[in-house]
């Protein structure tokens, strides 16, 4: 509950922000220069970044590093230059009104909530600009803390089925303008009937997505703490009997699905005897795992897909990572050396610097196609589109956030996320996560059930 009135007050706070900038703009009517037009847009960009990025501070204090001022200040410095640089690529919203001066009054609402959209692309692009690291791509990703997360649990979510938080951004921006005065209220009232009656036409009739006949999903949730690289060798061997012991509770439910947090490592911890008993108790279960391998390349993330049927096990690589947690960025690493000692640094990223595997993410299971999404991967368009386009009938959100701390406002950020990414995907998604909540979300990206943090197991009927 206390997330989602967090979510609201996102909503609330971006909108006050959006309208406070553009009523001054409205009410100006051009009589200022475009230099200063430019740079009043470049200022709100500043200003709404730097309330979008606040969640950044949630992840003190970093897992890897020693506590203190200096981690806060570190975490401060990349708040400032994130912010910076976002905010640079709204000069296209101020470069929108010296255009729109051209244009018939009925577009100016389209052209306003389209330059918003642009600015958000080109800040999508430039952040993976800065956070570009070995084998990383500049792409539509990091769309987390946007103008479109706004609209996350309102009805009009279910517009981002055809372009996720950036149409999101659009639709908001329209709104605002037709809704800035009250003049702008009676010239531009079709306008916004028209968005909300073309919403109602998107949820009756455009598709949803999801198995053809009910299938019994199990899902964990965990709470394992993450530990020194000298001790984690001995805490998965002790935390893969908890696991065991919550999935063979789950024999009575008879899951089609099994699904576990991002690198859980269970199948890595336990012998044959033990999988002879899973074929046994789960005659025909696939079981969705998390685990980390290492290559020539170093690292990589994977979801393990295992089948008591076929007593096959295959692998899925994470194609999105998250900067910082899991590589250093080649931009920001020389700044971190100022914040870390050579040493710890160097630790840090011979045992923590991955490598994206670029690969299918979804597999064929029976008569369904399943689908998965490894944590950071939630937060970028461009790989919920390569899942989408891959068309799996559910999708699962493993992930392991213990660098957030099971942080509040960490935790509004996610649902906002999450749900969108249901309604950009259409589809059932439903998350297993260590260290935070674990959610059900509708193909309409409204949740349908939250597991609070901790240790315990759902089972539903999809």
């Amino acid at each position: 509950m206390a997330d989602t009135l967090l979510a609201y007050s996102y909503s609330l706070i971006t909108f006050s922000l959006l309208y406070f900038f553009l009523k001054k703009t409205l009410d100006r009517k051009g009589d200022i220069s475009f230099k200063k037009e430019i740079l009043w847009w470049v200022l709100f960009g500043f200003v709404f970044n730097l309330y979008g990025f606040s969640w950044l501070y949630t992840t003190y204090p970093l897992i890897w590093m020693k506590g203190g001022m200096i981690q806060i200040i570190g975490i401060g410095i990349l708040h400032l230059i994130l912010s910076l640089a976002s905010a640079l690529c709204f000069f296209v919203v101020g470069y929108g009104f010296v255009y729109s001066k051209k244009i018939h009054i009925h577009l100016k609402p389209f052209i306003f909530g389209l330059s918003l959209t642009l600015a958000e692309v080109l800040r999508s692009l430039f952040i993976s600009l800065l956070y570009l690291g070995n084998k990383t791509t500049i792409d539509l990703h990091f769309n987390a803390g946007t103008v479109g997360n706004a609209l996350a649990l309102t009805p009009l979510i279910e517009y981002a089925y055809f372009g996720g938080t950036f149409i999101l951004t659009c639709i908001a921006g329209y709104l605002v303008y037709c809704t800035a005065s009250y003049e702008n209220v009676r010239r531009y009232i079709w306008h916004t009937f028209g968005i909300f009656g073309l919403a109602i036409v998107i949820h009756f009739f455009v598709p949803t997505y999801g198995p053809q006949i009910p299938i019994t999903v199990s899902v964990i949730t965990t709470d394992f703490t993450t530990l020194p690289d000298n001790e984690i060798l001995a805490a998965f061997k002790e935390q893969n009997k908890r696991i065991h012991t919550m999935t063979t509770s789950l024999k009575d439910s008879n899951p089609s699905i099994i699904v576990y947090p991002e690198d859980t490592r269970y199948f890595a911890y336990i012998g044959e005897d033990t999988k002879n008993t899973l074929r046994k108790d789960f005659q025909n279960t696939l079981f969705i795992d998390g685990d980390t391998t290492r290559g020539k390349e170093g690292l990589s993330n994977v979801s393990l897909f295992y089948s008591t049927k076929e007593d096959k096990l295959l692998g899925r690589g994470k194609s999105f990572l998250l900067p910082f947690n899991e590589y250093i960025p080649y931009f920001f690493k020389p700044i971190f050396y100022f914040f870390v000692p050579q040493a710890e640094m160097d630790t840090y990223i011979r045992n923590h610097t991955y490598t994206p595997i670029h690969s299918v993410k979804t597999i064929p299971f029976g008569d369904i196609r399943i689908g998965t999404l490894l944590c950071s991967e939630i937060l970028s368009y461009k790989v919920l589109s390569d899942v989408k386009d891959e068309r799996p009938d559910v999708v699962f959100f493993q992930s392991h956030l213990n660098v957030f701390h099971n942080n509040l406002w960490f935790r509004m950020h996610m649902l906002s996320f999450s749900t969108i990414a249901a309604a950009q995907l259409r589809r059932p998604l439903i998350a297993s996560v260590n260290g935070a909540p674990s959610h059900m979300i509708s193909p309409y990206g409204r949740v349908v059930r939250t597991m609070p943090a901790g240790f315990s197991t759902s089972t539903y009927i999809i």
